[in-house]
């Protein structure tokens, strides 16, 4: 080793310089073709840095509850909400109620309801004794001069299937039902 204080050649067993009697410290420098320690590839911290970083990671995620809530449509339903009356004027609180609710097989035609702003149609069917592996099941919304609603209307095709569809237009509608299936239908505002 090389005394950092005058240069002259140091025992590394040495705690002071044989020439100018400075302490050997971690400023002396290790002669030429020696090392002066363990180093570290570069290539090998970064390596244990990002696998640290990874694990870091996936603790957080397994450890931190999600914040996400979703609200199913049963406790949508149970909320209380604000709607557009018949008459125009918004009133807080009401809770949703059924407004028709009607069950059967084959083709069939409502009276027409009065439905407000914000109102919902849950609908389901069942063709497993139709006898085929899937039948199909309509339900079209008319305005009560007998134009289709803007609405829209249900379409599915399959064995079973059941849903509820969310509206933003009030007023009086009827409702065609037609399917081969077993069917139920409920107008909730």
């Amino acid at each position: 080793m090389v005394c950092h204080n005058c240069g002259a050649q140091i025992d590394p067993s040495s705690q002071f310089c044989g020439a100018c009697g400075a302490r050997v410290g971690t400023g002396n420098m290790p002669l030429p073709g020696q090392t002066a320690g363990k180093h570290r590839s570069p290539v090998k911290v970064w390596l244990v840095c990002i696998g640290a970083f990874f694990v870091l990671l996936i603790a957080y995620a397994i450890l931190t509850p999600s914040s996400k809530t979703v609200q199913s449509p049963a406790t949508a339903q149970s909320t209380p909400a604000t709607q557009r009356t018949d008459e125009g004027s918004t009133s807080i609180g009401q809770v949703p109620r059924s407004l028709l609710k009607l069950s059967g097989s084959g083709t069939k035609s409502t009276q027409t309801v009065t439905v407000p702003g914000e109102w919902q149609l849950a609908w389901k069917y069942d063709c497993s004794n139709f006898g085929v592996p899937q039948g199909n099941f309509i339900v079209s919304i008319y305005n009560s001069d007998g134009t289709p609603s803007k609405a829209g209307l249900v379409n599915q095709i399959g064995r079973s299937g059941s849903d509820t569809e969310y509206y933003h237009q009030g007023g009086t509608v009827y409702f065609v039902v037609n399917s081969e299936c077993r069917w139920s239908i409920n107008v909730i505002g």
